[in-house]
Order: C-alpha cells, then structure tokens, then sequence
C-alpha cells in the first residue's frame, strides 16, 4: 500500500511539473506578443508626438501625419535626452531616410546599451520640411528595438 501511494505522488508530481513548464511557455508566448503590440502603439505615439511633429498648417492641407525634419534635427542634437523615460523597454529609435537615394541621414532619438537581445519593429514616415513653397517630403523609416525576454 506504501508503495502505490508513493508511486501516485511520484506521479502526481511529474504531471504537476510538466503542466507548470508547459504554462510558463504559454506565459512567456503571451509577454512576448503584449511587448510587440505596445511596440506598434508606441509606433503612432512617436509620430505623434508634438516635439517632431509637423506643423498644424501641415495637417491642415493633408491628414497624414509627418515628422518635421527641422524639429527632428534639434530633437536628436541634445533636446530629446531628457526624454529617457517615455522610451520604457525601447532600446533604440530612430529614422532612417530611404528617399531619395542620394540622402543617406539617420536621426537617433533614443539609444541604449543592451547586453539582451532584442526585436525591432518598423514603419514608414514622411519626414518634410517647411520652405516658403510648402513642405517638400521624403520617406523615412522608423525604426524601433525592444528588449526581447529571452
């Protein structure tokens, strides 16, 4: 009878162990999935912004929203370290010009040093600037990194 009952806790514990394992890897699946959508509803936020934003003028004649490259330029010399803490689990943002070709700029706004891995997420901008003329615009990528959990 000894014997039966330590075989069932022997057992019991088994299932219990490999049930904890398997709802650890469902929690981890769930974190990781939470991070990355908040990652893309941090996307709209950065772009919303009103530090980089364009203009109310801008907004008026097109319902896009854009970056200011006038304003994105003071935000990344020294004004945008003060912003460490909206950043949260980002590790690095920035915008990166795609077109055209011939401008290879990349703004930083926000860098830092990791030792974890991390994942990135990405969407497509127009960053314009005001002359007399209006806004001439080109395309940009932003690029964000979050810490992964693993």
């Amino acid at each position: 009878m000894a014997f039966v009952l330590v075989a069932l806790i022997i057992l019991g514990s088994l299932v219990f162990m490999f049930y904890s394992r398997l709802q650890y890897g469902n929690l981890l699946k769930n974190a990781e999935e939470i991070r990355k959508e908040n990652t893309i509803t941090f996307l709209s936020r950065v772009t919303a912004m009103p530090e980089i934003r364009c203009s109310s003028s801008y907004e008026q004649t097109d319902e896009r929203p854009c970056i200011d490259e006038d304003k994105l330029q003071i935000f990344t010399s020294n004004y945008g370290r003060s912003y460490k803490k909206i950043w949260g689990n980002i590790v690095n943002a920035k915008i990166v010009v795609l077109y055209p070709e011939d401008s290879t700029q990349e703004y930083v706004l926000f860098d830092r040093p990791t030792t974890k891995g991390y994942d990135g997420l990405s969407t497509f901008i127009p960053l314009c600037k005001q002359y007399y003329e209006g806004y001439k615009c080109k395309i940009a990528l932003l690029i964000l990194r979050v810490e992964s959990l693993s």
